[in-house]
């Protein structure tokens, strides 16, 4: 099995010149992720960022910009994956250079 762009195609080697990257007839599979941590089996996913009523962190801080959406990133996850002050320390963190560019900028 080959890894070409990203995608396993299920090939046992690299396209010929002429031929597909990706034969259209295969249905590549998404990347496998091993992080040696059983209980979080999606790092693209994982559930400290899930909530009741499929809300996901990312559906906010998408349309925030970096450190705002960090912000939230932390507030949220705070309890739920590592130390609860650590990440509350870097919501603050965060929040601290957002205000500062703001005032930089001259912004009320």
């Amino acid at each position: 099995m080959t890894i070409c762009f990203g995608l396993s195609t299920g090939r046992s080697q690299w396209p010929t010149e002429g031929e597909s990257k990706v034969p259209f007839d295969s249905q590549p599979t998404p990347w496998k992720f091993t992080r040696g941590k059983e209980d979080e089996p999606n790092p693209i996913q994982p559930p400290h960022y899930d909530f009741p009523g499929g809300v996901r962190v990312i559906d906010i801080t998408q349309h925030l910009n970096f450190c705002r959406g960090n912000v939230v990133k932390y507030v949220c996850r705070a309890g739920r994956k590592q130390s609860e002050l650590e990440d509350l320390r870097k919501a603050a963190w965060y929040l601290s250079q957002e205000i500062a560019r703001l005032e930089s900028q001259g912004s009320d």
